[in-house]
């Protein structure tokens, strides 16, 4: 004999399958919040959940985090459109954020489709605008920094009227209108030069990306005044550039062994992968990290921990980011087009991973 718990969930699922396929519930329509709907129907919450769960697998309902659930039909969707730029390069950060919004919105039931951005801009924008008007969006999740009003994708989402989070964007994005996650990489950039500072380092170096307008948004004479704040040496050069390639980087290294009188201690780079560079080059001069010279990454990239040695970085938790970017378009209802509530824009967190490449303490300086 079926259970009467049984019974009421198959009860509940019929009539409610009925009274959407009748037209009582409209197409695009919102079904009541599950505490309002519970006290309608006289069932607990996990009668109501069972029965929105079967009715979602026959595609007559969809449920939005964050929206509610709708009746199927146009206007309703749980899809995302992850925008990322076509340049290639294994240092891009949409490689590694990615994963966390595929994590997350799996999690959470979204769907998503990555485009990209530079495919937007080959149609007529009527015509683009048409095509993503038509795919029913719930939000957008532009990974891309630097997005310009007068760019095509920019008037194209602000006519598309949804949700948009740019993910790891800069702080000037913030002027666009859209939600942001940013990274504050000029205050990570300070965490990494008070880490070596604290570690006992006074002659530190960096070698930086030449096509970089400063050192992660620390112009010149700003980053002579830090250094002095954090009583490190300020004679000469303080700052190597080199192309982004393995010769370059290597180039550089050794301008910065042949200009300076004494050995840097420690040497800061634009990225991990220019650390990994920057390693090869002094272990080529016989140089010893950290022994000799310690040497520090930025960014966090996956794999720090497999090298030799292990390399210390300032990690920016790309992954994570991208879970945040989703909780954070799944609460559009909070944000998007509310009276009043300004427009989000949120820093994301950073951290010192400490590891081989810089664990050693000068105890004469150590502070």
């Amino acid at each position: 004999m079926m259970e009467p718990y049984t019974l009421k969930k198959d009860n509940l699922y019929q009539t409610l399958r009925q009274e959407i396929l009748s037209g009582r519930y409209e197409p695009e329509s919102r079904l009541p919040n599950e505490l309002d709907f519970c006290r309608q129907l006289g069932v607990g919450k996990v009668t109501l959940r069972s029965a929105l769960e079967r009715l979602e697998k026959d595609g007559l309902v969809i449920r939005m985090p964050g929206k509610g659930t709708f009746v199927s039909g146009a206007g309703c969707s749980n899809r995302i459109l992850v925008g990322i730029t076509q340049a290639s390069g294994i240092e891009l950060p949409h490689n590694y954020i990615l994963p966390g919004i595929e994590a997350m919105a799996a999690e959470t039931g979204f769907e998503t489709e990555v485009c990209f951005i530079e495919y937007l801009r080959c149609l007529p924008q009527e015509k683009a605008l048409q095509l993503l008007k038509a795919k029913k969006l719930f939000g957008v999740l532009l990974v891309t920094s630097s997005i310009q009003p007068d760019d095509p994708e920019y008037l194209l989402l602000k006519q598309l009227n949804v949700p948009v989070v740019v993910v790891h964007g800069n702080y000037e994005d913030r002027k666009r209108g859209f939600a942001l996650l940013y990274a504050d990489q000029k205050r990570a950039w300070r965490d990494g030069l008070e880490y070596l500072a604290r570690k006992g380092h006074r002659r530190v170096r960096i070698i930086n990306a030449a096509d970089a307008h400063n050192v992660r948004g620390w112009q010149p004479e700003e980053l002579r005044e830090l250094f002095r704040t954090l009583g490190l040496d300020t004679e000469g050069p303080l700052v190597y550039n080199a192309a982004r390639n393995a010769a370059a980087i290597r180039q550089a290294v050794e301008q910065m062994l042949s200009s300076e009188k004494e050995l840097p201690s420690a040497v800061f780079c634009y990225s991990d992968f220019f650390a990994i560079d920057v390693m090869r080059a002094l272990q080529g001069k016989d140089l010893r990290v950290p022994e000799d010279i310690a040497v520090m990454g930025f960014c966090g990239y996956p794999g720090d921990t497999l090298l030799d040695p292990p390399l210390s970085t300032v990690d920016f938790g790309y992954a994570d980011i991208g879970r945040r970017a989703v909780k954070l378009l799944a609460e559009s209802a909070s944000w998007f087009n509310v009276p009043d509530v300004a427009v989000l824009q949120i820093s994301t967190p950073c951290k010192i991973e400490e590891r081989e490449s810089s664990r050693l303490i000068l105890r004469e300086f150590a502070i």
